[in-house]
């Protein structure tokens, strides 16, 4: 498939067709500092509109959901955007409150909060036990231990990622392998690919023929158990899916292999998605 045929696939049954994506590598390039993160010019006005037309569009990542709906701008029209941080832990549209945008309501699992005293403690250790060149970053319901940055890369990866196991075994956690990073969640069976799962079944539930569609775009580790959703939701045979892969040097082959199309980096995925938007724009 090419990216006009992605184009074509997202805007020929809008009513029916639900859009995930990843956030960094994805909608936004990677950077030394994570902080400094923000999407490739243009998308995040793509993704209003598309929301404005698509049955569903959503960002699911392992930032927290209150980073993302400042990043994307949510709680602004034509459409909801939903945003799921901590790859499912955390949700929002961004919908205002009394006090405004920045304080819309964050939903939080319910069953992640009991482990949040864990993660603290887990956090601690890993502050007090983190070789140089590994910096510790708290997430509030997930400890994250980052590399990019170490001048001896590999050796402070392996250090790293020993560090993180021995953590997570220590303390019952489940540790995600990232881009240049490890993270430490609660082990209570939600994540990317959950969050499609129910997605895919609601939209399933609505459609009668043809067949629902959802797509998910994703460039880590991480992302495979989003397609990893989308072929359980295929074979279901309730929804049509399209598995998007965002290639770099740091992608896993595997995630390239399953995906029905590679597309070049962010700024593709950028394109894709303003030719999706302006094709379901002058179809209203």
């Amino acid at each position: 498939m090419t990216p006009a045929g992605i184009i074509a696939w997202l805007t020929e049954l809008p009513a029916r067709t639900g859009l995930f994506t990843d956030f960094d590598g994805t909608l936004a390039p990677i950077v030394s500092d994570p902080a400094a993160a923000a999407p490739v010019s243009g998308v995040v006005a793509s993704l209003h509109l598309l929301a404005g037309h698509l049955a569903a569009v959503g960002v699911v990542s392992g930032r927290p959901a209150r980073f993302l709906a400042d990043q994307l701008a949510l709680g602004t029209a034509p459409g909801p955007i939903h945003a799921y941080g901590l790859h499912g832990l955390e949700h929002t549209t961004g919908a205002e409150s009394a006090e405004g945008a920045e304080g819309a309501e964050v939903e939080v699992a319910a069953t992640a909060v009991a482990w949040k005293p864990v993660l603290e403690a887990a956090r601690d250790e890993a502050l007090r036990d983190a070789p140089i060149g590994v910096a510790v970053e708290d997430k509030g319901l997930g400890v994250t231990l980052h590399w990019r940055n170490a001048r001896e890369q590999l050796g402070t990866a392996a250090a790293g990622r020993a560090l993180g196991e021995h953590l997570a075994a220590r303390h019952a956690l489940v540790a995600r392998p990232g881009r240049a990073s490890i993270e430490l969640v609660p082990p209570i069976g939600i994540d990317k690919g959950t969050v499609l799962l129910e997605w895919g079944e609601r939209l399933a539930s609505r459609a009668a023929q043809p067949l629902a569609r959802l797509a998910f775009f994703g460039d880590d580790a991480g992302d495979e158990l989003g397609f990893e959703a989308l072929e359980s939701l295929a074979r279901s045979g309730r929804v049509e899916v399209l598995r998007a892969a965002v290639a770099s040097p740091e992608a896993p082959a595997s995630l390239l292999e399953r995906a029905d199309v590679v597309l070049a980096g962010p700024s593709e995925v950028a394109a894709v998605l303003a030719g999706a938007a302006e094709a379901l724009s002058a179809q209203s």
